[in-house]
């Protein structure tokens, strides 16, 4: 007879205890540095109650993850989290009905929201980090891509080159096709 090693009983363990207190699971599968400076190693679990749910649903080739980007994509809604330096402040949901990007082969994006049109460069940097406006020192802003295919997208940031917040917020942004 095979007994079971630690391993089993700890997963069976951790499973249990995620069904019983309701928290959500987050697979991380970059080296990120999140809003607080704790650095997250590649595959790390995080286990967050009364937070953001994300569903994780990245492919680790970039040239897939790049032709599931182009074309124009509805943003419909975004959860946003207000800081002051490392202190949240607030967090809120907005919905949106008339905005939508676009993801262009050339690298460039066009945004329209509402009839206000923004444009500027993209690119994916690795299967799973996304950068508006590479080079520009300003506008220059990080995303992590939490999934992504034919249908959903969804992403987190926006952060500086540095890993820090790249202005006074965070936000898990949602788009649909």
């Amino acid at each position: 007879m095979k007994l079971l090693t630690p391993i089993p009983l700890l997963v069976c363990s951790f499973a249990l205890f995620l069904s019983l207190f309701s928290c959500t699971k987050e697979i991380i599968k970059e080296t990120i540095i999140q809003k607080d400076s704790i650095i997250i190693r590649r595959d790390s679990i995080i286990i967050r109650k009364d937070s953001i749910i994300i569903v994780e649903k990245v492919t680790d080739d970039l040239k897939k993850n790049k032709d599931l980007h182009y074309g124009v994509w509805a943003f419909y809604q975004h959860e946003i989290e207000s800081y002051s330096g490392q202190v949240m402040t607030g967090k809120k949901v907005e919905v949106y009905n008339r905005y939508t990007v676009e993801w262009k082969r050339d690298g460039t994006y066009i945004q329209n929201r509402d009839g206000m049109i923004q444009t500027g460069t993209w690119d994916l940097i690795s299967p799973s980090v996304f950068v508006y406006d590479k080079g520009d020192a300003v506008n220059e802003r990080y995303y992590y891509i939490n999934r992504l295919d034919s249908n959903y997208y969804f992403r987190k940031g926006p952060f500086n080159k540095n890993g820090g917040i790249h202005r006074d917020y965070l936000a898990v942004e949602y788009y649909k096709r």
